[in-house]
Formats: structure tokens, sequence, C-alpha cells
């Protein structure tokens, strides 16, 4: 169904859209398509406790890890049994 010389208004799959007929900067003729969102189904939610299970666990994987360096860098500084030399040392 027509709205006017340079409008079209239609309906889609029970979508209303309406088209127009303007003009750009340089005179030409430019066509806009204006379709109206109307809310569907539901989509699930993502993340939540599952993903909060595995960033908890995998903190503390890392500062046990941590832990475990500075650990044993002071257990061979302590202990006088430096054999090599290491990066984290």
């Amino acid at each position: 169904a027509s709205a006017g010389d340079n409008t079209i208004m239609a309906t889609l799959n029970g979508e209303s859209l309406v088209i127009r007929k303007t003009k750009d900067s340089d005179e030409k003729d430019v066509w806009e398509i204006s379709v109206f969102n109307s809310p569907g189904i539901v989509l699930p939610k993502t993340g939540g406790v599952g993903t909060e299970i595995f960033a908890a666990v995998g903190g503390a994987m890392s500062a046990l890890a941590g832990a475990g360096l500075i650990g044993r860098k002071k257990q061979r500084r302590g202990a006088g049994q430096k054999k090599d030399h290491s990066p984290f040392d």
C-alpha cells in the first residue's frame, strides 16, 4: 500500500516496513528502508555460573602455581643448594 509519492508502506511476514525515496547531498535518489523491530523468541542466557566456576578454578590454579614458584625460590636460597641459574631466581 502506498502512503504518498515517495513512500511505500508494506507488511512482510507480519512486520511493518517503510520504503522512502529521498535525495542525498548531491541530489541523487536514495532509497531508505525502515524496518520496525518487534520482540520475537526469548534467547537463552549465556555465561552465568558456568563461566564463573571456570574463572575461579583458573585463578586458583594460577595463584597456586605462583605460590609454588615463590616457595621453590625461597627454598633454594634458604638451603644454599643453588645448582643452576634460573630466570625465576
